[in-house]
């Protein structure tokens, strides 16, 4: 998702829409919204307006990011860290499509490095990209 870049305010529309089958594919799924904040699936329009929210926060703080492979840019599932009630929440969801197929172990080790290497050097850049 932070491959949709928002400069000067304008959101790359075509890349959303690019995104959207797959946001679709993980957030109206029961299994998986079993895991996953309101535990129940969302609609089209509810899918629209959380990753527009999560692409104006992409520029502001450390948020939810994209998980996409490397070999084909598909996006796969989110992970990143939200603010629940002053308290930075670390999660991450695949598409059930991509479960058990031992891929958090590595989005976690890329991810824990990467917020490391974040929090030492006291620069946060907003655009958080990964490729598992």
């Amino acid at each position: 998702m932070n491959v949709h870049n928002i400069a000067d305010g304008k959101i790359d529309h075509q890349k959303i829409q690019a995104d959207l089958p797959s946001l679709l594919d993980m957030f109206t799924d029961s299994e998986v919204m079993k895991y996953i904040g309101p535990r129940r699936v969302l609609t089209q329009n509810e899918t629209e307006e959380w990753l527009l929210n999560i692409l104006y926060k992409q520029d502001r703080e450390l948020t939810r990011y994209a998980v996409v492979l490397k070999e084909t840019d598909e996006l796969i599932g989110v992970a990143g860290l939200q603010d629940e009630d002053g308290i930075k929440d670390f999660a991450y969801y695949f598409r059930r499509s991509h479960w058990g197929k031992d891929m958090h172990r590595k989005l976690v080790q890329q991810l824990l490095t990467t917020l490391k290497t974040l929090f030492k050097s006291e620069i946060i850049k907003s655009s958080l990209l990964m490729k598992i």
